[in-house]
């Protein structure tokens, strides 16, 4: 086996003992943050590696958050998230992954792109960043600690010219980026800008209000906490498992503030996972790579505020946009295509893994999704029995759902000729 296809392995294996030896003895916060994220890519590289059919890292990382969501809550459902038992839900999937690779396939053409951009691709690329980093730094610089209307109101006319300047640098930048940009470029100089631009909205409550936004995030948080130092909370939720294990993990990981990490989770994860995966279900509608993400930028149109501040709801719904999108790429195939006929089990079972990490934050996004993703594939397949089988789930999941809306605060009993009786006038 090729050594670039090994070196991950073995990259994975000793951030991760440096990792548990921070965790139970050195409690740096900087060593912490150094072996995380190196863990956490070359660990989703293996993954990359192992489970699909070229290195998509982003999936392999994906991958990874998603294991350890949905681990976590199981494990903290039946027993808790003590040191031992975060040590050994990082060190399985090494352990697996060592003893079962399987050989991936290279890609045909492995002869790099010539690249050779103009002057004007790098000065729009650092306008873009000077521009960019010049509105987060006003957005720092205006905390607001005091009740306002909308957040908006409270920045400075600065902040709406220098944005405006990153937005047509973003723009210009694609107009002069050449067509052969090599995939690895084209994340660099075009998918990453496009993530920072989300952050920049997604992250507002984040950095302008610095004792915290809303009131659900704080109850979350001190449950995290109290999770963080004792491995368990009495008594013991059942909901929102899956968001308290990942905080949990990632802060032991890092060795940072559980506050911190909560606040972080889902602006950073909505902001390097909305577009890129709306580039991905695009690829065989637009096959211009600058069209496609100037198409999927368009998503800053929509309004972010559900990805502001970390909630159970939110993160459970950020799931189940990811897997809308991922249906919608497997729609847009065409038919009787090769490419899909050899697609590895991985991405097909992706949006199956994000419906069960959907219902294990929680319950009022996670149930539609796995029913979503029960009756997508059973009619997308090919079997009268698998159609018929999805039929049956959609009617009688129209029909449970009927019921629930039907039911009133102080009814425990609901009569069905009641709840199918016509409106009266």
């Amino acid at each position: 086996m090729n050594i670039k296809h090994i070196q991950p392995k073995y990259l994975s294996v000793v951030s991760l003992l440096i990792l548990i030896l921070n965790i139970q003895i050195v409690h740096s916060p900087i060593l912490g943050f150094v072996c995380a994220v190196l863990y956490i890519f070359t660990i989703g590289r293996v993954f990359a590696q192992t489970f699909f059919q070229h290195d998509k890292r982003l999936w392999g990382v994906l991958l990874f958050f998603l294991y350890m969501l949905i681990a976590g809550a199981g494990i903290y459902f039946l027993w808790n998230l003590s040191n031992p038992v975060i040590f050994g839900i990082l060190a399985l999937p090494v352990a697996v992954t060592l003893l079962f690779t399987r050989k991936h396939s290279i890609a045909p053409n492995t002869t790099p792109l010539k690249f050779q951009p103009s002057w004007r691709f790098y000065f729009f690329f650092v306008g873009f960043l000077f521009f960019f980093l010049a509105a987060l730094l006003v957005l720092i610089e205006h905390p607001i600690i005091e009740a306002v209307r909308s957040p908006w109101l409270a920045l400075p006319h600065r902040f709406w010219i220098l944005l405006l300047i990153a937005l047509f640098s973003f723009f210009f930048l694609f107009m002069a980026s050449p067509k052969n940009l090599p995939q690895r470029k084209r994340i660099l100089f075009h998918l990453a800008p496009a993530c920072m631009l989300v952050f920049l909205f997604t992250g507002l409550a984040l950095i302008l209000y610095p004792y915290g936004f809303g009131f659900d995030p704080f109850v979350h948080q001190a449950t995290e906490k109290a999770i963080f130092d004792h491995g368990v909370i009495t008594p013991k939720p059942y909901y929102y498992l899956g968001q308290y294990a990942l905080v949990v993990m990632l802060a032991k990981m890092f060795q940072a503030n559980i506050v911190t990490v909560d606040r972080l989770l889902l602006p950073l994860a909505a902001s390097f996972t909305l577009i890129p995966t709306m580039y991905y279900a695009l690829k065989h509608m637009i096959h211009d790579a600058r069209t496609r993400i100037l198409t999927s930028t368009l998503l800053l149109a929509w309004p972010l505020t559900f990805f502001i501040t970390t909630t159970p709801q939110a993160l459970s719904n950020l799931l189940l946009l990811l897997i809308i999108f991922l249906c919608f790429e497997q729609l847009s195939w065409p038919p009787h295509n090769l490419d899909l006929q050899n697609r590895t089990n991985a991405y097909k079972l992706l949006p199956f893994i994000l419906a069960l990490a959907s219902l294990a934050i929680h319950p009022l996004s996670g149930i539609p999704a796995v029913l979503f993703v029960l009756i997508f594939f059973c009619f997308s397949s090919q079997r009268l029995l698998s159609r018929i089988f999805g039929a049956l789930i959609l009617f009688f999941s129209s029909g449970i759902f009927l019921m629930l809306f039907g039911l009133k605060k102080n009814t425990t009993t609901i009569s069905l000729s009641t709840l199918f009786a016509p409106p009266r006038i």
